[in-house]
């Protein structure tokens, strides 16, 4: 054999051309399979359905929000309350809920759940906070059950602990009833089903375990907002002051010897729990029906995430 120039092929090359010629074409064909196994990898991979980002509000400059949180040391989740309107009381019932009106609130987090029992004696165990004074009923003081028997000066401990404070009036009505005005959290009829009321067929004699009627959640997914427990307010009790607060912002009223507590209990019917009625005791009463949540504004709590809102 000679090469195009005429020059003889070493021996050598001879032979072993044709069988380095058949190596090199296996090799080459193996790598073509490889690339087309690894681009119907990378396909496959982008067709897959990816990983979904918990949702968030987004504010006018483009700020991302979760909708969930959870805030160290209680360790609960909470649910946002974007920043905007709300119907705010009725014309129905007592004159202290009127006039209707509406009312603009800037952003909050809000506990998705009562304060269970659980969550609270950690409190208690690391404050040396007094133990709810029930907490000997067996009936009643289960970890799970929303704890009861804490009077609005403890339940303002509590939330001083946990970093966080007890909602206005306006914060807890507009958690519970979203921007429509509804009568209860899930709607206009009332359904004893959504909510912990003494003649359900629930297994429960006083007060149950929270976050066990997710059917009765509110607009923003707070849960247990009408019935078990009545919830403390930061308020004071003034009959008049749906009418002369302001439309924005509303504080929290310090005029009144008594403080306020929403949502109905255990024991009440269904007018009770409708999310605009106003209740009242001694702050530092205690009952079997009265318990509480937290709330915490929005940036605070992005703050305290030790994160700044996604850009």
């Amino acid at each position: 054999m000679e090469s195009v120039s005429g020059n003889p092929i070493p021996r050598r090359i001879a032979r072993y051309g044709r069988p380095l010629l058949v190596v090199a074409l296996i090799i080459a064909i193996l790598q073509s399979i490889s690339c087309t196994s690894t681009d119907r990898s990378a396909a496959d991979r982008d067709s897959r359905p990816k990983a979904e980002i918990s949702p968030a509000w987004v504010s006018e400059d483009g700020r991302k929000y979760p909708y969930e949180i959870i805030l160290p040391p209680s360790d609960m989740v909470m649910v946002l309350v974007p920043p905007g309107p709300f119907i705010m009381g009725s014309d129905e019932g007592r004159d202290d809920a009127q006039p209707v009106r509406t009312v603009w609130l800037s952003g909050y987090y809000v506990d998705k759940l009562e304060v269970s029992n659980g969550i609270y004696s950690r409190f208690v165990e690391e404050t040396g906070r007094r133990v709810p004074i029930f907490q000997w009923l067996d009936e009643v003081n289960s970890p799970g059950f929303a704890v009861c028997g804490v009077s609005q000066f403890d339940s303002r401990a509590f939330a001083l602990w946990a970093g966080k404070r007890l909602p206005t009036e306006a914060e807890w009505e507009k958690a519970a009833r979203g921007e429509d005005g509804r009568q209860w959290p899930w709607g206009n009829e009332f359904d004893r089903g959504k909510g912990n009321f003494h003649w359900n067929d629930d297994p429960w004699e006083k007060v149950g375990p929270v976050g066990a009627f997710p059917e009765g959640a509110s607009p923003y997914g707070a849960l247990d907002m009408a019935g078990n427990v009545y919830e403390w307010c930061e308020d004071l009790y003034d009959p008049d002051y749906y009418k002369r607060s302001p439309d924005r912002d509303p504080p929290a009223c310090t005029e009144g010897e008594l403080a306020v507590m929403r949502g109905g209990d255990w024991v009440k019917g269904h007018k009770a729990s409708r999310c605009w009625e106003r209740y009242w005791r001694a702050a530092p009463g205690t009952s079997l029906g009265i318990g509480f949540r937290c709330v915490i504004d929005m940036d605070r709590a992005i703050g305290l995430l030790a994160a700044k809102p996604v850009e």
